[in-house]
């Protein structure tokens, strides 16, 4: 490793984003993309304005799934990330752009319709490629500054990389978690109802563990989206905890109406059921109990027995992750729930496309007042939602009114 690594010359996040290059360049595994958002292209004046609302609009859309920011010191920001959930991110990319204007306009779009200032790697293919911008990034700037070292009379041992979760790291993992306070790792966030005078209202928070948070704060040294099927069982023990945690009187008394992202398997499950019974009629019709789109779609005699039984004992049904593609190729109206959860895409402004088309579609069929836009970090995701007669919105744009912060109005467009 460098010697500039070495001495400690480089801060923490870059330090964080090379190991995690190089390991990933190593191992090589499966389903990951990355990117670099070149936030230092903006004049300096503009930077200063925006940089923090750029960052909380990007930290907004990595952390509802598995994924990683990591802000260099020159203010460029790498973002990697795990599964399919890369439209989430682009969506927020694309809010971004008008930030950049009229640089924007400009430079325009690469040949692929990106904002020229992203460039995106699919780890699979590009792993290596991806490793050599990270060091030109992280270790270009340190060499160029740092004078010639004479080498070190002994070598220190290098920081270990991450590693790649695995069943017996996942074991020392959970006993870490079960015997821990995770309310550091908690984040709430309100769905709200937007009519008439535009204000949001909050109708119900949506409890959930921020795993950006539980990787920083009990596993630094570990990827822990790699393995989606050790994720579903670590998101099974999380789901505990969760429910431990709003055991505890002083929490429940917080909240009014609330909304658990949970796996089927823990809504049948024991837990599920001593939670249930101690707290059942002062929860009942106030919490939704949010189903992941694929947990629906892997196990559906699972699903239908689970809808059954909240409809029986008084709770919502939400199905979450939606998208547009999901819209186009699944029927989701027939599954009846109480509300759908879709995540805004900027492809929905093309009224011919199929997801506008399939977003359309499940409108007709659930009605407006069941389908919820969440992701909504701009004005605009909002505008278009209620000009289909969407009430109901979840996202950082939502969040910023409410604590009286008044967004940068960006303009967004299809995808071209």
């Amino acid at each position: 490793m460098a010697e500039a690594e070495e001495s400690g010359t480089l801060d923490s996040q870059a330090q964080a984003a090379l190991a995690a290059a190089r390991r990933i360049a190593e191992a090589r595994p499966s389903g990951g993309w990355a990117c670099h958002i070149r936030l230092s292209h903006l004049p300096r004046a503009r930077l200063k304005d925006n940089f923090s609302f750029a960052v909380n609009i990007l930290r907004s859309a990595v952390e509802r799934f598995l994924g990683r920011i990591f802000v260099l010191p020159n203010s460029d920001i790498l973002v990697i990330c795990w599964q399919t959930r890369r439209w989430q991110l682009r969506s927020a990319i694309l809010s971004l752009q008008p930030l950049f204007e009229p640089d924007a306009r400009s430079a325009g779009r690469s040949p692929g319709g990106e904002p020229s200032f992203v460039t995106w790697w699919d780890l699979d293919q590009q792993s290596g490629e991806f490793l050599a911008v990270v060091e030109g990034l992280v270790l270009g700037p340190v060499r160029s500054a740092a004078p010639p070292a004479p080498p070190p009379p002994s070598r220190r041992p290098e920081p270990e990389e991450p590693r790649r979760l695995d069943p017996v790291k996942l074991g020392s993992l959970v006993g870490r978690i079960k015997d821990a306070n995770l309310a550091a790792a908690i984040r709430r966030q309100p769905v709200c109802r937007v009519t008439g005078s535009g204000a949001p209202e909050p109708l119900f928070e949506e409890i959930y563990v921020s795993i950006q948070e539980l990787q920083r704060l009990f596993a630094p040294r570990w990827e822990l989206g790699v393995d989606r099927w050790l994720f579903r069982a670590l998101t099974e023990v999380l789901d505990e905890r969760v429910l431990a945690w709003l055991s505890a009187a002083e929490a429940l008394s917080l909240i009014s109406s609330f909304a658990l992202n949970l796996n089927l398997s823990t809504v049948v499950s024991s837990e599920f059921q001593r939670f249930e019974e101690r707290f059942g009629p002062r929860l009942r019709g106030r919490i939704v109990i949010e189903v992941e789109k694929s947990d629906l779609l892997g196990d559906l005699p699972r699903f239908a027995a689970v809808q059954e039984l909240l409809r029986k004992r008084g709770y919502l049904l939400c199905i979450d992750g939606l998208t547009g593609l999901d819209l186009d190729a699944v029927d989701y109206g027939r599954f009846a729930a109480d509300y759908y959860k879709v995540g805004w895409h900027p492809e929905f402004l093309d009224e011919e496309g199929e997801a506008r088309i399939g977003l359309e579609r499940l409108i007709a069929q659930a009605s407006a007042d069941k389908v919820i836009l969440s992701h909504c970090s701009v004005e605009e995701a909002v505008a278009f939602g209620r000009g289909l007669g969407l009430t109901l919105f979840q996202g950082w744009h939502l969040d910023a009114l409410l604590r009286g912060v008044q967004p940068p109005k960006f303009k967004l467009v299809a995808n071209s």
